[in-house]
């Protein structure tokens, strides 16, 4: 079903995707990543369209940047592991991880230079990005 792998790409394919899609999976499979979250879905981009899906409670938790194998009725084979993850901890009681992001490469961290400048608040966007396995940059 592959006809168009540079449009792939575009949306943030790389080879470390590829590597988990078996060869029968690369002919049967669509893969997708996740562009919108919501409540009670969430929006994918593949090589040539954009839609939404329904959330179920029976699916995988999954968040803006996830990659996904969709059959050909567009519903979701699996989840492809995450090269990368940005979380924190969950409102609440409960010690619960709310994710963010998945598989961003690059975190930019900016902060003005006023008054409000704070070295500490740096500091903890920095651990955040290392943490989450993205390169760090500062601007």
């Amino acid at each position: 079903m592959m006809s168009n792998f540079n449009a792939l790409v575009d949306l943030g394919w790389q080879s470390y995707f590829q590597q988990q899609i078996s060869l029968d999976e690369w002919d049967e499979a669509i893969p997708a990543r996740v562009v919108e979250q919501y409540k009670s879905g969430i929006t994918v981009a593949t090589e040539s369209s954009v839609f939404n899906i329904a959330l179920l409670a029976t699916m995988p938790e999954m968040v803006v940047g996830d990659w996904l194998l969709l059959d050909s009725q567009q519903h979701i084979i699996r989840l492809l592991d995450r090269k990368t993850c940005f979380s924190r901890k969950a409102a609440g009681s409960n010690v619960k991880k709310q994710l963010i992001s998945a598989n961003v490469d690059t975190a930019f961290v900016v902060s003005s230079m006023n008054d409000e400048f704070n070295l500490n608040r740096i500091e903890r966007f920095l651990s955040l990005a290392n943490e989450s396995g993205a390169e760090p940059v500062v601007l």
